[in-house]
């Protein structure tokens, strides 16, 4: 028997896992065991990540990046960790530059378990992790993009 492609099975009766109690208690169980994982499950869901990344890119080239001119290539990943998505990525471009943003694991996040050199501290590596909560970080951006409901309230007057 082949491979089994879980994303491919989901992607084909979407309805049936959005509408559904016990597809609601299969993916509370889900997040349960990766919240709460093991070592050794943890590397199977950072293992599945790029297989889906991988799969994803050869049936859409989504992360295969077209270049053009001289520039590196770059790769942004919010919400990275584990690093599943982001391998993949760098699979597809190894000579990428990849930035990501995950929840610190003291705040509930997860580890990276990328294998290549990553770092925390020096942002001129090939692959830099900035350990903040995005939830925050996207303030920042909002507040000069999106007018509040006051600003709303006005324009309709």
């Amino acid at each position: 028997m082949g491979p089994v492609y879980h994303s491919k099975t989901l992607a084909n009766k979407p309805e049936q896992g959005w509408e559904s109690e016990a597809g609601d208690a299969h993916f509370q169980k889900q997040r349960q065991r990766a919240d709460h994982a093991d070592t050794n499950t943890k590397i199977v869901f950072f293992k599945l990540m790029v297989s889906i990344g991988l799969e994803l890119d050869r049936e859409t080239s989504a992360l295969t990046i077209q270049r053009s001119g001289q520039h590196r290539p770059a790769i942004l990943d919010l919400c990275m960790a584990p690093g599943g998505f982001s391998l993949a990525a760098l699979r597809r471009n190894p000579s990428a530059l990849l930035r990501g943003i995950s929840l610190p694991p003291s705040q509930g996040g997860h580890s990276i378990l990328i294998n290549k050199y990553w770092s925390e501290k020096d942002p001129s590596a090939q692959i830099y992790v900035s350990f903040r909560d995005i939830t925050r970080t996207l303030n920042l951006f909002y507040t000069t993009l999106l007018p509040t409901h006051a600003q709303q309230q006005k324009s309709h007057d």
